[in-house]
């Protein structure tokens, strides 16, 4: 499976997002938030035109009210495929996301940046297994 990123600097144009999207096949695109956040509805609707898979990269995880808001945006405002998810606040507080079978969650487990085990050293594998069993 191919994934690529959206992450392009900020400033970039609509007509370059546009223009990888039409050249590059690939299985899925995905979309950090973080990253020219005007412009996120708008390649978001590209990509759905488009019939392209994607997935909203914005690690979201908060406490179970405001991921529901976030998940209703993230998969019917702006119809992703899937989401990467944070799940440092708990576990429950991802049901929002899980509600809707038809999409793909990626639940943030381990990352590779300089300092990740000053809080993932002994969490990692109790997410990976939730992840598992979920």
């Amino acid at each position: 499976m191919i994934c690529v990123g959206l992450d392009f600097p900020l400033g970039t144009t609509i007509e370059v997002y546009i223009e990888l999207i039409e050249n590059i096949n690939a299985d899925y695109f995905k979309l950090n938030p973080a990253f020219n956040p005007s412009l996120i509805k708008e390649v978001a609707r590209e990509l759905v035109q488009r019939n392209k898979k994607w997935i909203y990269d914005g690690k979201l995880g908060d406490v179970t009210h405001t991921n529901e808001a976030y998940a209703k945006y993230v998969y019917e405002d702006l119809n992703a495929n899937g989401c990467t998810l944070n799940p440092y606040v708990g576990f429950d507080a991802l049901k929002p996301f899980f509600e809707y079978q038809d999409k793909m969650n990626f639940i943030l487990c381990k990352t590779t940046n300089k300092g990740n085990q000053v809080v993932q050293r002994n969490v990692w594998r109790k997410i990976l297994n939730f992840a598992k069993e979920s």
